[in-house]
């Protein structure tokens, strides 16, 4: 699988790398399904867009998975808030903010 991280010219490459690997501990990265987030920092915060479907809206399982997801990669980044953004179609659409 080659998943997609796009990323803004303030992050560099080591700290997306770092990004990926918790991605890829907490298994969210995986062999099923190609995944595509963008990747932000603002100050000292790391704004996460994860593309999703619909259901992130209205489906309380789908949205604990992320709730969930976020809790366990912000262990590995101590300094560094984790910010989730669910969005749907495009980065503009953002349905929540997990923090």
């Amino acid at each position: 699988m080659n998943h997609e991280i796009v990323y803004q010219t303030n992050i560099n490459e080591n700290e997306v790398n770092k990004i990926a690997k918790a991605f890829t501990k907490e298994t969210f990265f995986d062999d099923s399904i190609t995944k595509y987030i963008y990747l932000e920092k603002i100050d000292n915060s790391y704004e996460i867009s994860i593309s999703c479907n619909e259901s992130i809206s209205y489906d309380p399982v789908a949205y604990s998975s992320f709730v969930e997801l976020r809790k366990n990669m912000q262990k590995d980044f101590p300094d560094n808030k984790i910010i989730f953004k669910p969005v749907v179609k495009d980065l503009n659409n953002v349905v929540k903010r997990i923090e």
